[in-house]
């Protein structure tokens, strides 16, 4: 797959990628210093998780789980690093990370019926963006497998 690391579409792709992951991690370190503001470009889950931690230790009290969701936020944001870096080896990781974030934005929308905002649709065009770009990674993909079919490899 080393001729897949020269096509444009494909690091676009990881490109995007390693965006979503490194501003899921910094939204992560502003909602837990409740910062009035986060990166629009973010994975929903890590969001959900990591705004559900503050409410749990402001609510409850429970600062122990409160804190358990924030580590589980950061292990989703860095699920999203793993799989970019793995993608330069094996492109089966962008495929997987492309899933992972197509869930992701599902999960947004789903929760975006109930309440839609300004600020949601947005994050649901940011999220769309992302989604064209790990799409054309994919198409990418599928189309260096055409060609090394083609070639015998």
């Amino acid at each position: 797959m080393n001729s897949l690391m020269t096509d444009q579409d494909y690091l676009t792709g990881r490109s995007s990628l390693l965006s979503v992951g490194l501003l899921s991690l910094v939204n992560i370190v502003l909602t837990a210093v409740q910062a009035d503001f986060t990166f629009v470009v973010s994975s929903y889950a890590v969001e959900y998780l990591s705004a559900m931690s503050i409410v749990v230790k402001m609510m409850f009290g429970n600062t122990a789980f409160g804190f358990g969701l924030l580590i589980a936020s950061a292990m989703v944001a860095c699920l999203y690093l793993i799989c970019w870096h793995l993608s330069q080896y094996k492109a089966i990781w962008m495929q997987i990370a492309t899933v992972m974030f197509g869930l992701d934005t599902l999960w947004m929308i789903l929760a975006m019926l109930s309440d839609p905002g300004i600020g949601e649709l947005i994050s649901l065009a940011f999220h769309g963006y992302v989604m064209y770009e790990l799409v054309r990674a994919w198409i990418a993909i599928k189309r260096q497998k055409h060609w090394d079919s083609l070639s015998g490899y």
